[in-house]
Parts: C-alpha cells; structure tokens; sequence
C-alpha cells in the first residue's frame, strides 16, 4: 500500500508520502508538510480573527 497526500492528489500532482508497492494498487492518503504547514497556518488566522471578535464582542458589552 501506497500512502499520498490528498491535497496534492486533489490538486492533479501525486506525493508519495510512504509505504511500499505491494501490487495490489492499495492507496491510502495522508498529508505532506507543505499542506500541513498551510493548514496550521489557516487555523492560526482563524484563531486571531476569532480572538478579534471576541475583545470587539466584550468591548460592546460593556457599553
């Protein structure tokens, strides 16, 4: 069994991330660094837009 990233299979290139050809074309998916950091990076943005929204929230009420 093969294991790629499905982030790169979807976007049309194939990363093997590992495993071995044992003839039987088995696939399964993972995710490569590139993607990996990309993700981390999206999930960091989101966690300060939310923590923005929250000191506007709380300013708000306050008021």
């Amino acid at each position: 069994m093969k294991v790629v990233c499905a982030w790169c299979e979807q976007a049309g290139r194939v990363v093997l991330l590992g495993g071995k050809e044992d003839g039987n074309g088995a696939v399964s998916h993972g995710i490569c660094a590139e993607h990996l950091d990309a993700l981390r990076a999206r999930a960091e943005r989101k966690k300060a837009r939310a923590s923005a929204l929250d000191r506007v929230a709380s300013q708000v009420s306050k008021s």
